[in-house]
């Protein structure tokens, strides 16, 4: 079993996880670039792909960064872009589905970022500035 349980980006999930990153990582200061604060985080994930050639395949990651809107992470594995994901931290058992918004080529791999899914749309919050 991938993960416990699933969850949209409403959930209490993405909170946990953006709470843990402010903990430990570095907030970004692009006052007005971003519709959401990113926040350095270098979490484990596992992520489960949910569409197109590499359906049901389950990759490991290492996160770069996240927000309330999504996280960011570099995958060796080619993800294309539109892919829908399922994505778990760690150890734990909650998930939440996102999809690929861009990717980035780089060394040794690529720089995925996955834009979470919501049952309704995450209202942006601005930077002050």
């Amino acid at each position: 079993m991938f993960c416990a349980s699933r969850n949209l980006a409403t959930s209490t999930v993405v909170q946990d996880w953006v709470n843990d990153a402010r903990s430990h990582g570095t907030t970004d200061n692009y006052k007005g670039k971003r519709a959401f604060e990113r926040t350095t985080w270098s979490a484990s994930l596992a992520v489960r792909i949910l569409n197109g050639p590499d359906k049901g395949s389950v990759i490991m990651v290492k996160a770069r960064d996240i927000s309330s809107g999504g996280v960011g992470f570099i995958s060796r594995q080619k993800i294309d872009h539109h892919t829908r994901l399922e994505i778990c931290a760690g150890n734990n058992a909650r998930s939440v589905i996102g999809r690929v918004v861009h990717t980035t080529n780089t060394l040794g791999g690529q720089i995925v970022g996955v834009e979470f899914e919501t049952s309704a749309p995450i209202t942006p919050r601005r930077l002050a500035g």
